[in-house]
């Protein structure tokens, strides 16, 4: 957007403004039940294989054989139920998954994408949308570390960021990005712990293979179990 009185080629003056772009995003916070979840974690790792087992689905979701791709998706939403606005070719670039005892597991997500419009509300009734299904909770997850022993987590999170940078994707000749190429994917498992254990604290403070001296070899192992129900 260029200031008024801006003086441009052949000495006219521009005395408006011009809008020389356009894009979507935006961020949320909710409490995910299993239904928007399932979508969100497609958005952020890109693949999911899904197999029936017992009476439903088990859903896994990895990374592709190109670990750079990713689905877009058409969001819509009705702010103040007076009007819908809807977002054309978007992306998930973030997705963070928060847990802490005696409380709902939270959540936070940004995307980014297209063109907005405005669209009737009538065609697509926000309220049948609204995902009702269970809430995840703290008091029924579980959290186990490899040897099956139970962690006694007090706050934890998973945190998925896609890098989408936006400086690369404006092109001469187009209102609207050229697209949304994710370009490095970072994710990340933490917890707030209460530790009880004296060999645990030992391995994670002085010695991973349990001695007694401090070394900077750090405890490493993989296979956390991560059970919210």
């Amino acid at each position: 957007t260029l200031p008024l009185d801006t003086e441009v080629g052949g000495g006219a003056l521009l005395r408006d403004v011009k809008k020389v772009g356009v894009m979507s995003g935006g961020a949320l916070e909710l409490i995910p039940r299993p239904g928007i979840l399932g979508h969100l974690l497609y958005g952020a790792l890109g693949k999911c294989v899904s197999a029936a087992d017992g009476a439903g689905y088990k859903h896994t979701f990895t990374l592709g054989a190109n670990q750079f791709a990713a689905p877009y998706y058409t969001l819509r939403s009705a702010p103040g139920n007076l009007w819908g606005e809807q977002f054309q070719d978007v992306r998930v670039s973030a997705l963070n998954i928060a847990f802490r005892g005696a409380d709902f597991v939270r959540g936070n997500v940004a995307f980014v994408g297209g063109l907005p419009t405005k669209v009737a509300t009538t065609l697509w009734s926000p309220a049948t949308k609204v995902d009702g299904g269970p809430p995840l909770i703290a008091p029924l997850s579980t959290i186990e570390l490899p040897t099956g022993a139970a962690a006694k987590v007090i706050a934890g999170s998973f945190m998925a960021g896609m890098a989408i940078p936006m400086e690369e994707q404006w092109i001469v000749g187009s209102y609207s990005p050229d697209d949304f190429e994710i370009i490095s994917r970072a994710f990340s498992l933490s917890f707030t712990m209460k530790v009880t254990d004296a060999t645990l604290y030992s391995k994670m403070m002085y010695d991973a293979n349990g001695g007694s001296a401090w070394a900077a070899d750090m405890l490493r192992e993989a296979d956390i179990k991560l059970e919210l129900a």
